[in-house]
């Protein structure tokens, strides 16, 4: 998998289709069922970075059905799986499984990423009570930890979930330190996206978020169903730090 994963690093995505379909093609002919899992896992990913949303949801489906019950990378899963529905809009389908994650994963980084997400889906879906908690226990980790390298892209997504609920106060408190910090450690990228989150900010107008597309009503059906399963297997999983460490 690691030659995948490299190609993804520099953007060479179909290179890395096409190494995750070789390691898949090798996990079925062996039998390995948690390779073959993985090997759906990174295929999703890489449908999901190019857009390409109706083999996204398949890919991310066969994952979630390959991966054993209590696999340490099926919280990750879910969270990519979150994230991939956020980014369409679709919020409310999205928070419960952000939430079903964050009950399990323990470390401070993990839960930072999970937490902070959780925050902006809570903002698109109008969940002031559980963005208002999601913020205060993000906020909590980056005071207590504040060299983690999430913490830049974090408060941006702080400020995304803000903005998403128009309250510009807390847009510019988030992103006015996630650009302080960004400028303070190099991160050119994430200083410019915080660059641009407060311009939008003090013209109190925001773009971010995008109309979920229309879809042929029985994908919508299997991922509204793909959610539901994701939130009981995480019911039954335990919390711990056995898990793989989670991307920003």
């Amino acid at each position: 998998m690691g030659l995948g994963n490299l190609y993804i690093q520099r953007d060479e995505y179909e290179r890395a289709r096409l190494a995750f379909e070789r390691a898949l093609q090798t996990a079925r002919r062996a039998g390995l069922r948690k390779l073959r899992a993985e090997a759906f896992h990174d295929l999703f990913s890489v449908a999901a970075e190019t857009k390409q949303v109706v083999d996204a949801e398949i890919y991310a489906r066969k994952a979630f059905h390959a991966y054993p019950s209590g696999h340490p990378r099926l919280p990750q899963l879910a969270h990519d799986v979150a994230v991939f529905w956020m980014l369409q809009g679709f919020y409310n389908r999205a928070l419960p499984v952000f939430e079903s994650v964050a009950r399990v994963l323990t470390r401070p980084a993990d839960r930072l990423l999970i937490l902070s997400n959780l925050a902006r889906a809570a903002g698109g879906a109008g969940r002031i009570d559980v963005f208002t908690s999601a913020w205060a226990d993000t906020w909590q980790i980056v005071d207590d930890k504040p060299h983690l390298e999430c913490v830049t892209s974090s408060l941006l997504r702080l400020a995304y979930g803000s903005a998403l609920l128009r309250d510009w106060e807390r847009v510019d408190l988030a992103a006015r330190f996630a650009l302080e910090l960004a400028t303070r450690r190099g991160q050119q990228a994430v200083r410019r996206e915080a660059e641009e989150v407060l311009s939008a900010a003090e013209q109190q107008r925001f773009t971010e978020t995008v109309l979920p597309a229309p879809a042929e009503v029985a994908v919508t059906d299997a991922a509204d169903a793909l959610a539901g399963h994701l939130v009981r297997r995480l019911a039954a999983c335990a919390g711990g730090e056995d898990r793989p460490r989670m991307d920003c």
